[in-house]
């Protein structure tokens, strides 16, 4: 099957990026401050640890890996299918990337590790100290990972393999988010919120795309192929 990405479907998710720029100009920065609460809820409070460097390095390392995952689906696909899987996977990427940017933007929420002696003080002098919600990691490690399952299902029919892959991509996002918790960055509700947004990304364009591009058109090879027309 191959899908039709036509001027509606580009339009579409222009709009969606614009949107989400303006907003993020236009509403007041820090309109929400979650520091101005009375107390840290429990089910955040009972993972809050300090600064680790050691685990900082690793979150890192699995976040670009599952960003980098959809990089295999050229393995599936037919060669002509790449620039347009890649020019979507590009938007999804965008739109995690734009949601994200503009909950940092409304909701100030200072970093587990400000409660701790030994926070690293560069985050402080950037202002990424009280950015913590939600997680920029979660959102991109998800967004991949939710993409290329989502492209991969539509690829590969064989159970056998596609559940072991898919199985493999979530639980590199998962793993990403879970040290960025260990790591002092983040709270739990900032990774939960993170990993909502990036998968909502990762399948919500591809979807996007089908439904107003008209569906899906017969192809060569069984598969989901992405067409530009």
């Amino acid at each position: 099957m191959r899908l039709r990405y036509g001027w509606r479907g580009r339009a579409a998710i222009a709009a969606v990026f614009a949107i989400l720029f303006a907003a993020s100009i236009a509403l007041p920065a820090g309109a929400i401050d979650f520091d101005a609460s009375a107390e840290i809820p429990g089910f955040d409070r009972w993972a809050m640890t300090a600064y680790s460097k050691s685990l900082d390095l690793p979150s890192e390392v699995f976040t670009f890996a599952s960003i980098a995952l959809p990089a295999a689906l050229l393995l599936e696909a037919p060669r002509e299918d790449w620039v347009s899987i890649g020019a979507i996977y590009a938007g999804s990427l965008f739109l995690s990337w734009g949601l994200k940017h503009l909950g940092k933007t409304l909701i100030e929420r200072q970093r587990p590790y400000m409660y701790f002696d030994g926070y690293p003080e560069s985050e402080v002098e950037n202002g990424e100290f009280n950015q913590s919600f939600p997680s920029g990691h979660a959102a991109l490690a998800f967004a991949g990972a939710s993409f290329f399952s989502y492209v991969l299902g539509r690829y590969c029919e064989e159970p056998s393999r596609k559940i072991p892959l898919i199985a493999a991509s979530l639980a590199c996002a998962v793993g990403a988010s879970a040290l960025r918790v260990a790591s002092g960055n983040h709270f739990p509700s900032d990774v939960a919120a993170g990993a909502a947004i990036g998968i909502f990304s990762g399948v919500a364009v591809p979807w996007l795309v089908e439904q107003i591009s008209g569906g899906r058109a017969a192809s060569g090879r069984g598969g989901f192929g992405f067409s530009f027309r």
